[in-house]
């Protein structure tokens, strides 16, 4: 094992349940913390792409000079696609930017409002749904897995990373469908439980388009695929979990592994009671971004004694208390503790919560990298 390893080589040997030089230091900031740092209106980045998150979040890693850990691989505009979409500046105000972006698809138009504040990520603020069996007429063309891509998009990020940074893609598996519905979790859950036929419908479209993205991903070369559903147990019951995502979860972690690519599950929030079917039932490789109380139900310590030979841990440190409104000391004395109790035989990624606020102290950051600087070599 080579003595010094860059941010690339480092990571993909964490993820890959190995040990690196070091413990990867990549705290979650994938969102406000960057914007903060361009000093512009978050709609500058978030709407405007001037300049893109992805480059907004590399510059961010190297000023703090962590780990990155990006996903933003994309195939770029699908040229079979039977949809389009426009989004339209509405109103403009000093504190936000509201838009409306309109789909149109063969079964016609629909319409949803997204409003981009001054300083905080955008919010989709008008849904576009009543119901799925509103939605689902013109989902199947939203979601079709008739896709293809050039990469190009990917080839510029590549090319701006040089090698320093491992790239991965970013898939789903079919949660609730809550963000399209203007009931929200609510109406959800209740066609749930109403007409499941209709879920079932949906999780099947959304299977087949997110298995046909990670063929793409992996055809294409990332480094690693990171499988996204946010608060699984909070947005829902561990038996939908099984019955919406568990069989998408099991396909795309299977063709992952036989493709030799690293996945990585991310759900925020409670995820105790998820581990025994992710660590026994896919055959995932990590999981993040393990949250300690309040936000989440992980004991760090105690997940790596009963996990740490069978999946990556990337997490936990707090990010509404402790690295919002603690001290950098208090930082990096929780970061030498999870680092002593958790990177034993590798396969350890020291981690936030999820996402940073934007107005994380950049010491505390620097307190993380510090900590695995001193305490984090193998």
């Amino acid at each position: 094992m080579p003595s010094s390893l860059n941010s690339r080589e480092r990571v993909i040997l964490a993820l890959s349940r190995k040990q690196p030089d070091r413990v990867p230091c990549a705290p979650d900031i994938s969102n406000m913390v960057p914007c903060r740092l361009t000093g512009k209106p978050f709609w500058n980045v978030l709407l405007d792409a001037e300049p893109p998150i992805w480059q907004a979040y590399l510059d961010a890693a190297r000023h703090f000079d962590i780990d990155a850990f990006f996903f933003h691989a994309a195939p770029g505009d699908n040229p079979r696609a039977r949809y389009s979409a426009r989004r339209n500046v509405t109103r403009r105000e000093d504190d936000r930017v509201v838009t409306e972006t309109v789909y149109t698809t063969p079964a016609g138009e629909f319409r949803e409002e997204w409003t981009f504040p001054v300083g905080d990520s955008e919010t989709c603020t008008r849904k576009a749904f009543q119901t799925m069996h509103e939605a689902l007429p013109h989902l199947q063309y939203i979601l079709s897995a008739d896709m293809a891509g050039d990469f190009a998009p990917t080839r510029a990020m590549q090319s701006y990373i040089n090698g320093e940074f491992a790239v991965g893609g970013y898939c789903n598996t079919p949660m609730l469908p809550y963000h399209w519905l203007v009931g929200q979790l609510e109406e959800a859950v209740v066609e749930y439980y109403d007409e499941v036929e209709i879920m079932h419908q949906y999780r099947e479209l959304f299977h087949n388009y997110n298995v046909r993205k990670t063929e793409m991903f992996l055809d294409f070369g990332v480094d690693f695929l990171l499988i996204e559903s946010s608060g699984s147990l909070t947005m829902q019951s561990l038996d939908i979990v099984r019955d919406m995502q568990l069989p998408t979860l099991k396909v795309l972690t299977a063709m992952c592994r036989q493709a030799g690519v690293p996945s990585m599950f991310h759900s925020c929030g409670r995820s105790r009671p998820l581990l025994p079917m992710l660590a026994d039932e896919t055959e995932l490789d990590g999981v993040q971004p393990l949250e300690c109380p309040p936000t989440g139900d992980i004991d760090l310590l105690e997940v790596k004694r009963t996990y740490g030979q069978r999946l990556c841990l990337m997490g936990n440190l707090n990010t509404p208390e402790l690295m919002l409104r603690g001290t950098a000391d208090d930082v990096y004395n929780e970061s030498v503790r999870l680092l002593n109790g958790c990177k034993q035989d590798g396969a350890f990624i020291l981690s936030t919560g999820d996402q940073c606020g934007r107005d994380t102290p950049d010491e505390n950051i620097h307190a993380m990298r510090r900590a695995c600087l001193d305490h984090g070599g193998y």
